[in-house]
């Protein structure tokens, strides 16, 4: 359709119903470029008959071939593959390592700096850790 064009909008639903019979239930569409409104070539969109009619009516989108969606659903399947390796390093990460662990627990227990430098902690609470239970 035409900037400015001269159609009723019962002549629009027409015309667009009429390209949706056509059309199956699902249909992948992927747009066309436009330098005057800045929009972009290539991006696929899966839509109903009537969405993608009104699509094709506009002529921003035109049906996308078997060659593009295939490549399509590659890049999306990469795409997941590259996002659930993230999630999983990252989970890796989150885990301490056991030297991490046993400062912790050293710390919590009350070890004194000397404990905690030679990895050795001592059974009995050390004096500044007495003194915060005490108050």
């Amino acid at each position: 359709m035409q900037i400015g064009s001269n159609i009723s909008i019962h002549e629009y639903w027409e015309r667009v119903l009429a390209i949706a019979a056509k059309l199956p239930d699902v249909v992948t569409v992927i747009s066309e470029g436009d330098d005057r409104t800045g929009a972009r070539a290539g991006a696929v969109c899966l839509c109903d008959a009537k969405t993608a009619a009104q699509l094709l009516f506009a002529r921003t989108h035109r049906v996308a071939t078997e060659q593009e969606i295939a490549d399509h659903e590659k890049a999306q399947s990469v795409e997941r593959t590259r996002l659930t390796e993230i999630e999983y390093k990252r989970k890796q990460n989150f885990a301490l390592p056991s030297e991490l662990t046993d400062l912790i627990r050293m710390a919590v227990k009350g070890a004194t700096q000397e404990e905690v430098n030679t990895g050795e902690e001592n059974s009995k609470p050390s004096e500044k850790h007495r003194a915060k239970e005490a108050r």
